[in-house]
């Protein structure tokens, strides 16, 4: 919770800069290339989250990692949260960033888990649905669960929509113990 309330924070203030700035559009890129660049590297996020690293260290490592990679708004907000001691949160600011930046343009994830992967047209069809329940512009993430038995759950941010059979047999579960 704690966690999250920082990279809030953080967060809104990254995008109000980029906005002041007019940078909007590069700090997006550059939070892909920062978030791809964490991702494909384990000993780059286990760099980051090491307290025996001094500072001011990270802080030349930092310059010399992401040099001409990030603009520089991006770069200077790694450099800050490195030197309050916050490099820890860097994955949670950039997750929360980047929802914020796709909530202004009027985009929705919906993280679907299913027992099974979705083809292609099943996606399509599924982003189209929500599209047309929500009226917003939808990205989505399948998350393969082997607990689903079957069909598959959406979440979009509080909302859900159960449509696996775990749910459907509790329903025949309840209607069957109601009836006796």
């Amino acid at each position: 919770m704690r966690t999250l309330r920082i990279a809030r924070g953080y967060a809104k203030a990254l995008v109000q800069s980029a906005d002041d700035a007019g940078s909007v559009a590069d700090v997006d890129t550059g939070l892909t290339r920062l978030q791809e660049m964490l991702e494909g590297s384990p000993d780059l996020a286990a760099f980051f989250t090491d307290p025996m690293i001094a500072p001011g260290v990270k802080g030349e490592i930092v310059d010399q990692i992401f040099g001409d990679d990030l603009p520089p708004l991006l770069q200077s907000f790694v450099s800050l949260l490195v030197e309050k001691r916050r490099e820890r949160e860097l994955a949670p600011i950039v997750a929360e960033t980047r929802r914020l930046l796709d909530e202004r343009a009027g985009i929705e994830t919906a993280y679907v888990r299913s027992a099974i992967g979705l083809s292609d047209a099943q996606t399509e069809e599924l982003k189209s649905n929500l599209e047309r329940i929500t009226g917003k512009t939808m990205q989505i993430e399948v998350e393969i669960d082997a607990s689903v038995l079957g069909g598959f759950v959406v979440r979009i941010q509080d909302t859900i929509y159960d449509a696996s059979t775990n749910t459907q047999i509790l329903r025949l579960q309840d209607a069957l113990t109601a009836a006796r």
